[in-house]
């Protein structure tokens, strides 16, 4: 994956959002985006780097074109 940090520390930044906090970033073709009524959580299908058809669960999702 491809995330360019713009200033002094960014880097840090990022690697703690992923060690600490489990931010993950995922490489992927999405497919679908919904809302689970229960939880109000965002229900995201996608492909993945393998090809496979993947549905999870996140509360935050930050969709982006590189």
């Amino acid at each position: 994956m491809d995330v360019r940090a713009y200033g002094k520390g960014f880097d840090a930044y990022y690697e703690r959002a992923k060690s600490e906090y489990g931010v993950r970033f995922i490489k992927c073709m999405v497919s679908k985006v919904r809302e689970d009524l229960k939880t109000k959580n965002l229900l995201l299908t996608y492909l993945n780097e393998e090809g496979e058809l993947v549905e999870e669960e996140f509360e935050l999702v930050v969709l982006s074109v590189g």
